[in-house]
């Protein structure tokens, strides 16, 4: 079932109707409230993609699938998405990046956005952002890359890509039992401690860090979320 539903979500990611102009004035509108953040913001990591409302990523598509999905109300009047909707995916990229040595004056949420705007879109963005584009994405920066689908990660193999990665982006479904109510990335970060912190969790964490890369992603929303895929990240040679 996993290899089924990031397939759908590459296939889906290939449909884009975003015009070139939509995506320069994002990515000039983009840039403007990225310096504003970073004028009252002083840490690495972005933990609440809820302060980058502001941003605009993707636009409305047909009613009901807007209306199912992000929902009208976070519709700008342009018709652009409100990023505090769908900015997760981004975050995600964000905070690897930043974590492992990319900073903010290559890569800047802005910036991704701008590339994923171009390709790896969901439905325009009302359903965030194709694993396979963030893959492909972070291997264009350098980035020791591998995706792995929940289905075939037993506690074993957790703990193997555990070993092998600095970085990591889970994909979940919100619940496991309605799937519609949408999904979660999340970037997990390997401490110097040897524990796994979680961010941007959107207050699906009870902790900030946990003691295994297992206990991080499947803890999500209180062990109710179904994991869909993780993306180990390293800025050395894949080892799994």
């Amino acid at each position: 079932m996993d290899y089924l539903t990031v397939f759908i979500m590459r296939l889906l990611g290939l449909w884009n109707s975003l015009k070139p102009f939509e995506i320069d004035l994002h990515k000039a509108e983009n840039k403007e409230m990225w310096k504003r953040y970073q004028r009252t913001h002083s840490g690495w990591f972005i933990e609440d993609q809820g302060e980058l409302a502001a941003f605009k990523y993707g636009k409305k598509t047909f009613d009901f699938i807007t209306k199912n999905t992000v929902g009208k109300a976070l519709v700008n009047e342009d018709g652009s998405i409100a990023g505090k909707a769908n900015l997760c995916g981004i975050v995600a990229i964000y905070n690897a990046c930043v974590f492992l040595g990319e900073g903010s004056s290559r890569v800047s949420p802005a910036s991704i956005i701008e590339n994923f705007e171009k390709k790896g879109l969901l439905m325009n963005g009302c359903m965030g952002t194709s694993p396979r584009a963030i893959l492909n994405y972070l291997k264009s920066l350098g980035f020791d890359t591998k995706l792995y689908y929940a289905g075939d990660l037993g506690s074993k193999k957790y703990k193997e890509v555990q070993a092998a990665f600095e970085a990591f982006i889970y994909v979940a479904y919100n619940s496991a039992k309605h799937i519609r109510n949408g999904m979660h990335f999340i970037c997990v970060t390997k401490e110097p401690s040897g524990s796994f912190a979680v961010h941007n969790s959107q207050g699906g964490h009870k902790k900030s860090s946990y003691d295994d890369l297992e206990n991080a992603v499947k803890s999500y929303n209180d062990y109710g979320s179904k994991p869909i895929c993780v993306i180990g990240i390293n800025n050395g040679a894949e080892k799994v």
